[in-house]
């Protein structure tokens, strides 16, 4: 007997030192007397000592959360319906001695009668709140992310570190005309840029950087490997061969131990740009043109820079070399 005794206390003494290892509160729940017990380390979950909350199940239904009431009652009868097969195991926000909310892990399970009823059920409660105030920031920055990578403004083109396209955003749908079908898994970038003007960078990026660069996807990566800046201007070839003019930034996607594990291309449709870039060029071949007709000059000055502008008549007017000769005030006076 002394002995048993002994055994019994042992094990008290190991699941004392257990629970304080991790740190979690134990419950236990008479159902027949409807008797509960929560332990001091329960109680200090919700900043309580061991004397300022009754072991009192009515009260630990008090302080759960109104919108998780349901969730917990639901758990509960369905571990009652079939003790043997559901665990009871739920997540809920407590109120704590400070009036605000904590999220807890609670599980427990039940010992039964001979004809299967529960009589008592103990568990433990985990505090979760790190865990789901992490989920909660990697939620929000899901949310941010999804924003800008459906923003229709920009072409996102994902890919693996092979090439292949991985996902595509709203934005390259409209811009290019395909389908997320039509490309991911199936084709790379090579697909809506023109040969030649990746043979091209491929030759312009070879003397840059010092070594060579070969013609493919690596051509869209080389920089960005090496951690420089890769951001040009690239013609984008849509589904019906129509060519867009964009800016293309490539940048390098890693895993959590750093290594690149990817690609994402970001580019905007600067067709706008461009044309409005035409019309100012064409406007002033026209106004030069008119100027020499009538030989007639024009020039501005930027006061705050001291800055001269002549037209090409101006120099034409007063014979002066173009190439040779800048134009400021004080050569004006001269």
């Amino acid at each position: 007997m002394r002995d048993r005794d002994e055994s019994d206390a042992l094990l008290k003494e190991r699941f004392e030192l257990a629970l304080q290892a991790t740190k979690d509160g134990l419950w236990d729940w008479d159902l027949i007397n409807n008797e509960v017990y929560f332990s001091p380390r329960w109680k200090e979950m919700l900043g309580y000592r061991d004397d300022e909350f009754a072991n009192d199940a009515a009260l630990f239904f008090a302080h759960i959360h109104p919108d998780d009431q349901k969730r917990l009652h639901t758990a509960l009868q369905k571990h009652f319906e079939d003790p043997h097969k559901n665990l009871y195991e739920v997540e809920v926000r407590l109120r704590c001695k400070d009036g605000k909310y904590k999220w807890i892990l609670t599980r427990g399970k039940s010992s039964l009668d001979a004809d299967g009823k529960p009589l008592r059920m103990v568990g433990f409660h985990t505090d979760i709140s790190h865990r789901k105030a992490s989920e909660l920031k990697l939620y929000d920055a899901s949310r941010i992310q999804s924003a800008v990578f459906n923003s229709i403004e920009y072409s996102l083109i994902q890919t693996d570190k092979e090439g292949l396209i991985v996902s595509i955003n709203k934005g390259t749908q409209q811009m290019l005309g395909y389908t997320p079908q039509e490309l991911v898994g199936i084709h790379t970038p090579m697909i809506i840029h023109k040969a030649s003007e990746i043979e091209q960078r491929a030759k312009e990026f070879s003397q840059e950087l010092g070594r060579e660069v070969a013609v493919g996807f690596e051509t869209f990566i080389a920089k960005t490997n090496l951690g420089l800046p890769n951001e040009h201007e690239w013609s984008y070839v849509t589904k019906t061969g129509e060519e867009i003019p964009v800016v293309l930034s490539v940048t390098a996607l890693h895993d959590q131990e750093g290594r690149v594990n990817g690609y994402i291309g970001i580019a905007k449709d600067i067709s706008k740009e461009k044309s409005i870039q035409e019309e100012l060029l064409q406007s002033k071949e026209l106004l030069n043109e008119a100027q020499h007709l009538s030989n007639i000059g024009s020039w501005s000055l930027d006061i705050k820079k001291n800055l001269l502008t002549w037209s090409d008549e101006i120099f034409n007017i007063f014979e002066i070399d173009k190439d040779e000769s800048q134009a400021s005030y004080e050569y004006f006076l001269s």
